[in-house]
């Protein structure tokens, strides 16, 4: 009886093992995905931002063919909110996408309409 029960164990214990195993794998697979989807992400970020600063440099005209006045004049027109307390603070909220001063961040539920 007791030989049964050590060969029942010892059953229950290698489909532990290969469960085990399994679930490893899975885990790894997933890690992978995690880690290819934070690498796309990053290079999304990075790309929206070279878009931003050259933007910035459109609309601004850029530095070059003028003066630093003239420099410090294009950067006084960016508007930038840091959060929605700020905005509020400012007049500005709510803001909706297209006007300036709008930001992503200030838009929780991406509906073109920050601080809601």
């Amino acid at each position: 009886m007791v030989v049964a029960a050590t060969r029942g164990a010892q059953t229950a214990l290698k489909a532990d093992q290969k469960e085990l195993k399994a679930r490893a794998s899975a885990v790894a697979k997933r890690e992978g995905k995690v880690d290819s989807r934070e690498s796309d992400v990053a290079d999304r970020e990075a790309a929206v931002e070279a878009e931003a600063e050259a933007a910035a440099g459109i609309a601004g005209g850029g530095a070059s063919g003028g003066d630093a006045a003239d420099a410090a004049d294009d950067t006084s027109e960016v508007t930038y909110y840091e959060n929605c307390d700020a905005a509020r603070a400012a007049g500005a909220a709510p803001v909706y996408r297209g006007d300036p001063g709008y930001a992503s961040h200030l838009d929780r539920d991406d509906d073109g309409v920050g601080c809601e």
